[in-house]
C-alpha cells in the first residue's frame, strides 16, 4: 500500500482510503538498507471496513387541508457529504408515489396536497457502500375556514318552503360536494349535498305544535 518512516518513538503512520466494505489482511515489513535490523514483518492484522449510515434532512410543509405543497428531502453521509445519483422510494399516508434520484445537491422534492394527518415514509435499499434507512415523518395541516350563508325564508304551517344555504371558503370560493346540516328551532332537519355554486337546498315542511 505505501511506505513511511517511523517517528522518535518508533511509531510510523499510513493514511489509507478503502474502496469497498469488507476485511482486508494487511501487515508491516521493515526493510533496513543500512543492515543495522534484519528485514522482517508484522502477523497479518485485519482491517474492517463497514457500510456508511446516511443522513436524511426532511423539510415538511404546513399549511391547510388541500394545500398544493412541495417536501424536500436531503441525503448526506455522516461527514455531511452530500449524496448524488442515490435512489429513494417515497410513500405518502401509505402510497407509494415514486422513486426519486437525488440531483448534485444530494436533494430530491416531492409534489404532495395536504390532508389533516399526513404519514412520509422514505426508504433507501441500500448498497455496496450505504446501508439500507427507512424513515417514517408524521406531519399535520389546518383546516380551511369556511363561510355559510343563510338566506331568509318565509312560509305557513303545512307549507313547504325552500331553505337555501351558500358554503365557500374564506376567499369566497363555491365549495362543491359538501354536506350542510339543516336545523330549524335547534331540531336537525336534513342534510343536503351543495352544487358547484356552493349551494344546498333543503325542502322543509313546517307542522303546527300540538
Amino acid at each position: 500500500m505505501g511506505t513511511n518512516k517511523t517517528d522518535v518513538k518508533g511509531i510510523s503512520y499510513f493514511n489509507y482510503t478503502p474502496t469497498k466494505t469488507g476485511k482486508i489482511q494487511y501487515y508491516v515489513s521493515i526493510n533496513n538498507e543500512s543492515g543495522t535490523y534484519p528485514p522482517t514483518h508484522s502477523p497479518n492484522s485485519t482491517i474492517t471496513i463497514n457500510k456508511d449510515t446516511i443522513k436524511l434532512t426532511v423539510k415538511t410543509p404546513s399549511g391547510n387541508v388541500g394545500d398544493k405543497k412541495t417536501i424536500k428531502i436531503k441525503a448526506t453521509d455522516i461527514e455531511n457529504k452530500v449524496l448524488a445519483n442515490k435512489f429513494f422510494t417515497v410513500y405518502i399516508n401509505g402510497k407509494k408515489v415514486g422513486k426519486y434520484k437525488t440531483n448534485s445537491k444530494g436533494e430530491i422534492t416531492i409534489k404532495t396536497t395536504l390532508k389533516a394527518s399526513n404519514k412520509l415514509k422514505i426508504t433507501f435499499a441500500g448498497d455496496e457502500n450505504y446501508k439500507s434507512l427507512s424513515k417514517t415523518y408524521t406531519y399535520t395541516a389546518k383546516a380551511k375556514k369556511t363561510i355559510i350563508k343563510i338566506y331568509k325564508a318565509k312560509t305557513l304551517y303545512g307549507k313547504t318552503v325552500q331553505l337555501k344555504s351558500k358554503l365557500t371558503d374564506a376567499k369566497g370560493k363555491p365549495l362543491a360536494g359538501k354536506y350542510v346540516k339543516f336545523y330549524v328551532a335547534g331540531k336537525y332537519v336534513g342534510k343536503v349535498k351543495t352544487n358547484k355554486k356552493g349551494i344546498a337546498i333543503l325542502k322543509y315542511t313546517p307542522k303546527k305544535k300540538k
